[in-house]
């Protein structure tokens, strides 16, 4: 495997188009999407590497405000992860964000979460989503409000508790 992680990152910090193809992420520094971005994906597969981290993000939204994830496809390291422990290993993880958009992305077998919503993220669209497979949740919405989750499907959860779609 090669890892593109700092390849990707050099782009989404120019805001410069991630040519379509498929991309080895090391999911332990994951892509860290700045405010004002709209991160396109068609056409883009995002690879988390295999690890033995307990905690990860593909794709990590972190204090941003104003950013749109569109389309895309990012597979989990579920069945190559390098240890038994741990079920905090996100697809795509939105931290203390507001007016955030996901959108037509799609997720799999990731280790924990396909998309998780945490600490006070504000004004959250997830729409026309597709996580499947993902070992602990499809969609954790721990924190926030104004979160609105449109024309979704989490399915095919489960491996650790609470093996829930959402």
């Amino acid at each position: 495997l090669g890892d593109d992680t700092e390849y990707l990152q050099n782009l989404i910090n120019q805001k410069r188009k991630i040519p379509a193809g498929t991309y080895d992420v090391k999911s332990e520094i994951g892509l860290r999407v700045p405010s004002n971005t709209i991160l396109a994906l068609t056409g883009v597969v995002l690879i988390a590497m295999p690890t033995d981290a307990a905690v990860y993000s593909v794709i990590h939204i972190e204090d941003a405000h104003n950013v749109t994830v569109v389309n895309g496809v990012i597979i989990g390291d579920r069945y190559s992860h390098m240890t038994d422990t741990g079920e905090w290993a996100m697809g795509i993880a939105v931290r203390r964000s507001n007016k955030v958009t996901v959108i037509g992305t799609k997720v799999y077998d990731c280790w924990g979460d396909g998309i998780y919503l945490a600490e006070g993220s504000t004004s959250v669209n997830i729409v026309s989503a597709l996580c499947y497979g993902n070992r602990r949740q499809g969609l954790s919405l721990v924190g926030g409000s104004g979160v609105n989750i449109l024309s979704s499907v989490f399915c095919n959860t489960g491996g650790t508790l609470p093996s829930c779609g959402i």
